[in-house]
């Protein structure tokens, strides 16, 4: 960048109150405004991905939720968030996965202020033939 296109990238950024720029003696602090960090937030939900381990370590994890009607927009984000991470419904409030997923359904849960509504279990299935088949292991 050159200094012209930083300086009209910051002045951007305050217009859209996204940052706070501050004086404390010599030094300039810049710093995400309560608007700017619900930005951020919403960039890492929407490039969110799982990381593929090398070999898969033979555990599913299990997503079961029971989210209250009066979060009914939470649990349709949730459902719709689930699918494009590569989930698989196993029941209505229940979807499968291959790989260690927690921190990114932890950071889901809070994203949605839906986290005391979610369980996540890794477990070892004896017939996991079909589940192995949908997500090609």
């Amino acid at each position: 960048l050159r200094a012209t296109q930083l300086s009209q990238a910051i002045y951007l950024l305050r217009k859209r109150k996204i940052i706070n720029i501050k004086k404390m003696g010599n030094e300039t602090i810049i710093e995400l405004t309560e608007r700017g960090k619900k930005k951020k937030l919403q960039y890492d939900l929407n490039t969110l991905v799982i990381p593929k381990p090398e070999k898969w370590d033979g555990k599913w994890r299990f997503l079961m939720f029971d989210v209250p009607h009066s979060e009914k927009l939470s649990r349709e984000a949730l459902r719709k968030k689930l699918k494009q991470l590569g989930f698989l419904q196993f029941q209505k409030s229940v979807w499968v996965y291959p790989y260690p997923c927690q921190q990114e359904i932890d950071f889901i849960g809070d994203f949605f202020v839906i986290s005391p509504y979610l369980n996540l279990l890794t477990v070892q299935l004896e017939d996991d033939e079909p589940l192995r088949l949908k997500f090609k292991l």
